[in-house]
């Protein structure tokens, strides 16, 4: 199991997103293995805001296009300890950027998410969603890219790019980040990553 954080240069702070969620969303970066690409494979990574481990076994991570209502899945397994993060590999790494930490979870086929404008949800079942705003089942959903059509909150986030990704930056505030590092502190409490970042 994963602790990890990105020290971050901080560029766009945007909408509040969290309604007490106990696991959500807390980066995405959909350019992996593209010209430029700082990572060689995309990947979503949740966060465990509990004090207790959590089993994600019946729980499913779902991607659609930013108008899309085509929505493709992976069911997910395994736990994320109280207070961790969890590294979803979307893809099979590419041939620009560099390896990705050692994932959680690697999705048994590619879902590849734009690199600038989706929509991705972590949902409590592992029906395939339709539509273009689906409510069934959701945990926590992210819209980012300014040409999508559903999210939480007030509004997407920007576009995202080969260098920036969606990062959360404490419980409630998401933000557009360049990427400088990615460290792995298997032992650090969240607290303090959030305090080290803002």
């Amino acid at each position: 199991m994963r602790k990890g954080f990105f020290i971050l240069q901080l560029l766009i702070s945007l909408a509040c997103y969290t309604n007490g969620q106990t696991v959500v969303i807390s980066q995405v970066y959909g350019a992996g293995g593209n010209s430029g690409a700082l990572y060689n494979a995309d990947y979503v990574e949740l966060f465990n805001q509990t004090g207790s481990p959590i089993n994600l076994t019946g729980y499913s991570i779902q991607y659609a296009a930013t108008t899309g209502t085509n929505w493709f899945k992976a069911d997910l397994t395994g736990t994320i300890i109280a207070g961790g993060y969890f590294l979803i590999r979307m893809t099979q790494p590419g041939a620009n950027g560099a390896s990705l930490p050692t994932p959680d979870f690697i999705t048994a086929t590619d879902i590849l998410m734009s690199a600038t404008a989706g929509k991705i949800t972590l949902v409590n079942g592992t029906a395939p969603l339709s539509g273009v705003c689906p409510n069934t089942g959701i945990i926590d959903f992210v819209g980012y890219g300014l040409t999508t059509n559903c999210y939480e909150g007030t509004g997407p986030t920007s576009n995202i790019s080969s260098t920036l990704a969606i990062f959360r930056a404490s419980m409630d505030v998401l933000i557009i980040t360049t990427i400088v590092m990615i460290l792995q502190l298997h032992h650090l409490h969240p607290e303090t990553v959030h305090r080290q970042l803002i």
